[in-house]
This record gives C-alpha cells, sequence and structure tokens, in this order.
C-alpha cells in the first residue's frame, strides 16, 4: 500500500480550498465588515502561492542555456512557507539589537468568546495589552526571584 505525504502547506491549502466558501457563507458575517476584504485577499494569495498558474519568472543560464521557472509566492506572514522567510527575516534584522541573556517568554491568548468583541472594538485591545502589560510586571515585581531584573513586554 502506497502512502501519500503531503506538506503541512498543502494540506492548509487543501482545507481552505475545501472550506472557504463554506465559511465565508457562514462564519465571516460574524466578523467586522472591514476585515472580509482582508481575509478573502489573504486566502487567495495564500491559495495562488508558488503556483506557476498565477505567474512565475523564467530565467535561461547563459551558459547551459537551461531555463528556470519560479513561481511567485504570496509573501503573506500567514503562510507556512513565506512565513517562515518572514520570521527568519525578522530575527535576522533584530538579532543585534537583542541581547543574549536569560529570559521567560509569556504568551497570553484570548478566549474565542473575547475575540469576537475585540474583533467589533479593536481600540479595546490596546487597553487589554496594557492591562495585561501591567500584570505581567506585578507579577515579576513580587517574585522572590525578582532581583530587580528590567520587564519588557512585545505585541
Amino acid at each position: 500500500m502506497k502512502t501519500n505525504y503531503l506538506s503541512s502547506e498543502s494540506i492548509i491549502k487543501q482545507i481552505l480550498n475545501d472550506h472557504f466558501k463554506t465559511f465565508e457563507w457562514e462564519e465571516l458575517h460574524k466578523l467586522p465588515l472591514h476585515y472580509h476584504s482582508l481575509i478573502r485577499a489573504n486566502v487567495i494569495s495564500f491559495l495562488g502561492c508558488k503556483d506557476i498558474r498565477v505567474g512565475f519568472a523564467s530565467y535561461i543560464c547563459t551558459h547551459c542555456q537551461n531555463s528556470h521557472i519560479i513561481p511567485y509566492t504570496c509573501k503573506s506572514n500567514l503562510c507556512s512557507s513565506c512565513g517562515a522567510s518572514y520570521a527568519q527575516n525578522w530575527v535576522s534584522s533584530n538579532s543585534n539589537t537583542l541581547i543574549e541573556c536569560i529570559h521567560r517568554h509569556v504568551v497570553f491568548t484570548i478566549s474565542k468568546e473575547f475575540r469576537l468583541f475585540i474583533f467589533k472594538h479593536p481600540k479595546c485591545f490596546f487597553f487589554i495589552f496594557n492591562a495585561i502589560s501591567k500584570t505581567i510586571h506585578e507579577i515579576f515585581f513580587h517574585c522572590k526571584n525578582y532581583n530587580g531584573a528590567e520587564v519588557k513586554t512585545l505585541f
């Protein structure tokens, strides 16, 4: 029995191909109107990523005359392929500004029910982020091993 293995990008593309129309009809209306075109554009761009039917560059080697076709990419940080490049480029460009030290990485998530509220009131996100930032600072300030360490928050 032959097993076909698909990349995670292929699986995600297949899921979007199979279910995005249903999502548009059943779920998209729950999000603010100004997100609709952004979501559609990102999905369409992702589905066309590395597909030569969408576009490509063709190069011919001057020595051997072999042609090379390189499909265009979506360049979205949501894409598992392009997003990895985006993340790597960010790390490369910011690595000289970061210091090597022992650190703690804390991630706060927002519940599904509360996300809908934030979508409808995006300005509230900054108030929430500030509250989370103050909470982190308070926790570390009262921690026994704090020893005056500097606490930074990013989003």
